[in-house]
């Protein structure tokens, strides 16, 4: 045999038994690294990006040759910068870090459950593998969209409360806003509109505001539907969120309903005053998420009182009306005495669903004394 050749042998064996042996030395250790994640912000609007920082402590007096570190990152969160896989060393009693970035896609909650690591040797020959239970999430809030629904609203209901309407007699004033179409023109501040230009209105503390309720009937049908980026499921909670900005702009108290699984919430006097509570009600809408069906949300009618609401409004498309008996949509909105407003967004449902999908759930909805308003807008991400 050539002595070349045992030579490389045996010096082969001996990396391998050294490798080995300091793989052995790094498991005594292992238990004593920890990992924690950081998301600089839990909540972005579309399209808006937010920092990740994956930080691995080692406390002890052993160096961590080699550590691959790979986070648990959803694919619909897009990794814009950095990565979210690294290799790296661990000096002994110190700490390292892997910084990337992810950009929101795609609307819904998104949850980080775990973070895996893998230690190697020095020569990367051996590994172990461990991972970390560490749950984090990024809420991707929808675009605001912004809409004028009143003028429809009104048309259907004459003489509604939605920007409230003024007791009369003697007031207190509370302040101005900005005129928007459908204002008293008595109640324009004509003095200062001649100082500047900008036409506002008084309101008063004696002004009833309008009460609305607002329920999202998202069920996990409509994801299935659309394109990515612009399902069916996206496009309601687009419009969900305008719906809440606007009445919110007009001064509104809202309450909200929603439903995620077989568990549904309330969310009470929601106004322009705490509006940021908003951004916490789509922390409960997990991506794909949604109700079974919408009969969970109604059933749960009779845990509000429907008559203190100027107006009530159901956001849904077609799935997720469909995705219940509608014997059974009509049985519990008869029991709760159920007579509001259904809005969806203006998506080709006939080509999607079926033909005549408009003109089935608009007449549905009118012999229980519900009027269908379909919105101009589609609300769809360019």
């Amino acid at each position: 045999m050539s002595p070349i050749l045992i030579s490389l042998a045996v010096a082969g064996v001996v990396i391998i038994l050294w490798s080995r042996q300091q793989m052995k030395d790094l498991l005594y250790v292992i238990d004593k690294i920890y990992v924690e994640r950081i998301v600089e912000k839990n909540r972005v609007v579309e399209g808006y990006e937010t920092d990740v920082v994956i930080k691995i402590f080692n406390e002890t007096d052993h160096r961590i040759p080699l550590v691959i570190v790979k986070d648990d990152v959803p694919r619909e969160l897009v990794v814009s910068k950095g990565s979210d896989v690294a290799r790296l060393s661990i000096p002994p009693r110190s700490y390292v870090e892997n910084v990337y970035s992810v950009r929101g896609e795609r609307v819904g909650r998104h949850d980080l459950r775990s973070i895996k690591l893998v230690f190697q040797d020095p020569l990367g020959i051996f590994s172990e593998e461990k991972i970390y239970e560490q749950y984090s999430y990024i809420t991707v809030t929808p675009i605001y969209i912004k809409i004028d629904v009143y003028p429809k609203i009104r048309s259907v209901y004459p003489g509604i409360k939605i920007r409230g309407a003024s007791l009369g007699g003697s007031y207190d004033l509370w302040g101005f806003r900005d005129y928007v179409s459908g204002d008293d023109v008595r109640r324009i501040y004509w003095k200062g509109f001649a100082r500047t230009g900008r036409l506002m209105v008084r309101e008063d503390i004696g002004e009833s505001r309008g009460r609305v309720l607002i329920m999202l009937g998202l069920t996990k049908y409509s994801w299935l539907i659309g394109s990515e980026g612009n399902t069916y499921a996206e496009s309601l909670l687009r419009l969900f969120r305008s719906l809440l900005e606007s009445f919110l702009d007009a001064y509104s108290i809202i309450d909200i309903m929603i439903c995620t699984d077989a568990i549904v919430k309330i969310f009470r006097e929601i106004t322009s005053s705490n509006r940021e509570r908003i951004y916490v009600i789509f922390d409960d809408i997990s991506f794909g998420g949604g109700c079974g069906s919408i009969g969970i949300l109604l059933l749960n009618l009779y845990r509000i009182d429907l008559s203190r609401y100027d107006i009530k409004i159901l956001a849904a498309t077609p799935p997720d009306i469909f995705s219940t008996d509608r014997s059974s949509i009509s049985l519990y909105l008869k029991q709760n005495g159920f007579r509001g407003m259904i809005i969806m967004p203006n998506r080709d449902y006939d080509k999607d669903i079926g033909p005549m999908t408009r003109d089935i759930i608009i007449k549905f909805f009118s012999k229980l004394g519900s009027d269908v308003l379909i919105t101009e807008e589609s609300f769809e991400k360019i």
